[in-house]
């Protein structure tokens, strides 16, 4: 009998579900450097390397090629008649005819190589260098939008947890007042009336209602960290939401700084490719200059070979070959058109690298515009916070003395919980704020110290 309680025991042990691994939580900074690592950024690091390939090809286009054909197998048999020496004509005679009599072999090679193209080499060689240096900065901006991406989720996480701690404490307070109420209302007292509990129950629905809406920001910054991450176990620190410590600059200056984004660099960078190969288009109105080399070596063991400079045997043959070409396609049918295309995608990459110079300097001074808002709430609502305590705490006393009317002690709530959640969302604000501030200006979104760290 024991052993079977034993071996039930170890069945249910079994098949009990492994433990749950713990939760990694990360802080700000550690959840920036995974978002260097995501696949948007490996995907932008990859266009980069095949940008750098194409330039290291387009420098190395003056380098001699070679190509070899080798061809080998059966042959048949010839004989000069004659002799090697007078080869009159071949035995058999006629018609080559299809035989296996023997073993062919053949090797034919060509070399080419750039002497003089008149800097067509040199336009492609630095076009494709332009493009890798814009593909270069495109790779510092997609890091800066990971950064700031993962930031604002961290944020968001904090903001929808301590919503939802203030609404909780606020839920308790009203909880209290509604069983007191109740009480009142059950012993006739006309101390609270029936409007006065509603208006309590009312106000109580409306808090739970906000921790939903806390929860379901929480939960969707949560999903913008897992996405970084690439897991769903994984959480953030416990520190509290706090404002991190960042001195805005002036108008001017943001304005100024803007133009240093990666952004700007690309298009600048991308420009001048198209620059480059304008001036390609019409470098290709020139010949190049070629050093040209072939050479053939072939044998048969079954075909005489004829002593005859002047006769082509292609069974037994050794010729070589080395000289200069002037190699040139002018096409003069579409030469200009092509000059035009070339010529017209640079004026429009012109036209975009002044509409990125405006463009990021006015998204700098927005994103100015919405940190010094944020910051002006955050003190405001500071301020309100402090004084909405001191109303709460002066009503719960005059309760206590029975001097308070039911009405002041649910506005006295509603104000305190709403400059508090007012704080609470302009902190928010602030960080997301000094984050999207940094990337406009062509800054790496950094954790920066808070508040209390100071």
């Amino acid at each position: 009998m024991p052993s079977f309680f034993i071996a039930w025991a170890l069945v249910a042990l079994s098949a009990a579900p492994p433990p749950a691994p713990p939760q990694v939580r990360l802080a700000l900074p550690a959840l920036m450097e995974k978002a260097r690592k995501q696949p948007t950024v490996e995907a932008a690091q990859a266009a980069a390397q095949e940008a750098h390939a194409k330039a290291r090809e387009a420098s190395r286009s003056w380098w001699p090629q070679l190509e070899v054909t080798a061809v080998g197998g059966p042959s048949q048999r010839l004989r000069c008649v004659p002799d090697a020496d007078h080869c009159v004509q071949t035995e058999p005679s006629g018609q080559t005819q299809l035989g296996f009599a023997g073993i062919f072999g053949r090797l034919d090679a060509k070399l080419t190589m750039p002497l003089y193209t008149f800097g067509k080499i040199s336009s492609a060689k630095r076009a494709a260098e332009a493009g890798a240096q814009a593909s270069d900065a495109l790779v510092e901006q997609s890091e800066h939008d990971a950064a700031f991406d993962v930031a604002r989720a961290y944020f968001a996480v904090k903001l929808g947890r301590e919503l939802m701690v203030m609404l909780k404490e606020g839920l308790g307070y009203l909880q209290d007042e509604v069983a007191r109420e109740e009480k009142l209302l059950e012993k006739g007292s006309g101390e609270i009336t029936e409007a006065d509990h509603r208006r309590v129950l009312s106000l109580r629905a409306e808090i739970e209602a906000r921790l939903s809406e806390a929860k379901k920001v929480e939960e969707l910054g949560l999903a913008g960290v897992h996405f970084t991450l690439g897991t769903s176990e994984a959480d953030i620190d416990e520190a509290p939401l706090a404002p991190v410590v960042f001195e805005l600059p002036t108008l001017e200056e943001a304005r100024r700084l803007a133009l240093g984004r990666p952004e700007e660099r690309a298009a600048e960078r991308g420009a001048d490719a198209t620059a480059r190969l304008v001036d390609l288009e019409w470098r290709r109105w020139w010949p190049d200059f070629v050093l040209v080399g072939a050479g053939t070596l072939a044998g048969s063991t079954s075909v005489e070979h004829p002593n005859n400079a002047f006769l082509s045997d292609p069974y037994n043959s050794k010729s070589g070959a080395l000289g200069i070409a002037l190699r040139w396609a002018p096409d003069f049918g579409t030469r200009g058109p092509k000059i035009d295309q070339a010529e017209a995608v640079a004026a429009k990459a012109r036209a975009g690298v002044q509409l990125a110079r405006q463009g990021l300097a006015a998204d700098a001074e927005r994103a100015l515009a919405e940190a010094r808002d944020a910051r002006d709430r955050m003190a405001s609502a500071r301020t309100g916070q402090r004084h909405a305590k001191a109303w709460l705490a002066s009503v719960a006393q005059s309760e206590a003395a029975g001097l308070a009317e039911p009405k002041d002690l649910s506005d006295a709530l509603v104000q305190y919980f709403g400059q508090h959640a007012r704080l609470i969302q302009a902190t928010f604000d602030w960080n997301v704020g000094v984050m999207a501030f940094q990337r406009a200006i062509g800054q790496m979104p950094e954790s920066l110290r808070t508040v209390e760290e100071d």
